[in-house]
């Protein structure tokens, strides 16, 4: 009876499922632990607490308390839990904790005015079990701290002070794999990680068609009295919304020109500062928004000429398939166009396209790295499966050009990749 062997294609398709289940099984538990959430970031518990960014507090002030806490939400929440005992040469002084709005922050309020010149301790005994029963390492059960505050000569000067405001844009590049621009046998793939996209590729360069520009905007607040400083929380006013409260200070980003100002708001009596409003991204430095860029500017040191391809699904998200692209014109006229044999110039002169194919094979397609076909782009299985094919085989070297029977083709207008 003769033997009978499977074709090279079954085999290698046979021998390397197993060995794509396995890098499937083996990527899972990776992303997995990549994307497991935060237990610390979540636990409503104080890993550590502190004093304020204060100088020197004036009589009629607050000891402000910024703590490392978990959870989300106000910190007034967990002040059933806390001890906080104040003292001045030992002598206990009465005074209550007290919520500012914020995550992280606390303030103590003294029952009667603060004594001159002098320095006063504050004792914490923070019962986080009281507060979140699992603890999962994330700080201790009983947390302890003891801060000191000094005091100054008198009763802090009104609030008064100017705020400047820094304008600046800064671009990026949109990387999607319908906006990006490939040469020398790059073959990008798009991933999603913890919610997150990403695209990659191993060799080659790629460039995006689409940039975003934001619109940064900071305020900055100019000569804050000393008696004030560390006791003062900022927001920012855009188009007359008043935006959430916080203790470093003010500022705004977005992706369209908009006006507005930064406030700041008194620990001590409530009382606020604002700046005068103002107008930006009127003329920005660079463009806002989502525009279009020209990747072949990015891709002169490019060996090959660029190329588009289609996507299909692979293992782990959407990826270029080597088979369905497109070259991309240039406008160089000593560049390859249209059916790669067919060079412009001298005709005993070999261009990079030329040595890239005499690499990849011979005249027939079947034999070049990338011959693209005139069908349609085969199904997802279909797809799987020559990517299967290609993982076996290293996706061959990609320093090769795409082949492309569609005449006439040119790079598209590229559509808005997702926001």
């Amino acid at each position: 009876m003769p033997l009978t062997f499977a074709s090279p294609v079954r085999w290698a398709a046979a021998a390397a499922l197993p060995l794509a289940l396995a890098a499937l099984t083996l990527a899972a538990p990776r992303a997995a632990a990549a994307c497991s959430p935060d237990f610390c970031a979540e636990l409503d518990r104080w890993r550590s607490i502190g004093a304020g960014d204060q100088l020197l507090i004036p009589t009629d002030g607050v000891f402000v308390l910024k703590g490392d806490r978990g959870g989300e939400g106000d910190a007034g929440a967990t002040i059933p839990a806390i001890t906080a005992t104040v003292t001045r040469d030992g002598v206990a002084i009465d005074g209550s904790l007290e919520p500012v709005g914020l995550q992280n922050i606390l303030v103590w309020r003294p029952a009667a005015p603060l004594t001159p010149a002098a320095t006063y301790t504050l004792a914490l005994t923070i019962d986080n079990a009281a507060i979140a029963e699992d603890n999962f390492g994330c700080g201790l059960d009983l947390l302890e701290a003891e801060l000191t505050y000094n005091v100054g000569d008198g009763p802090a000067p009104p609030l008064t002070f100017d705020f400047s405001a820094a304008e600046s844009v800064t671009t990026k590049e949109i990387l999607a794999l319908d906006q990006l621009v490939c040469c020398d046998g790059a073959y990008p793939e798009q991933t999603e990680v913890c919610g997150f996209s990403e695209v990659s590729w191993s060799e080659g360069r790629c460039a995006s068609a689409a940039r975003r520009g934001t619109l940064h905007v900071n305020w900055m607040a100019d000569a804050i009295p000393p008696a004030h400083a560390g006791a003062l929380l900022f927001r920012a006013v855009i188009d007359g919304d008043a935006r959430p409260l916080n203790y470093f200070g003010a500022s705004h980003s977005a992706q369209a020109p908009f006006c507005g100002r930064a406030e700041a708001v008194s620990l001590i009596d409530g009382a606020v500062v604002a700046a005068t409003d103002g107008c930006f991204g009127e003329a920005p430095e660079a463009p806002l928004g989502l525009y279009e860029v020209d990747p072949l500017e990015a891709l002169r040191e490019c060996i090959g000429a660029p190329y588009t391809c289609e996507s299909v699904p692979g293992p782990f998200g959407d990826v270029w398939y080597a088979d369905a692209c497109t070259p991309v014109p240039t406008g160089d006229p000593d560049t390859t166009t249209g059916d790669p044999d067919t060079t412009t110039g001298d005709p005993d002169t070999t261009t990079a396209a030329d040595s890239a194919t005499a690499t990849a094979g011979g005249d027939d397609p079947a034999d070049k790295g990338c011959a693209c076909a005139s069908d349609p782009a085969p199904s997802p299985s279909a797809a799987f499966a020559a990517l299967l094919l290609l993982a076996l085989s290293r996706r061959k070297p990609r320093n090769h050009q795409p082949r492309s029977a569609r005449p006439g083709s040119s790079l598209t207008r590229w559509s808005s990749p997702p926001s």
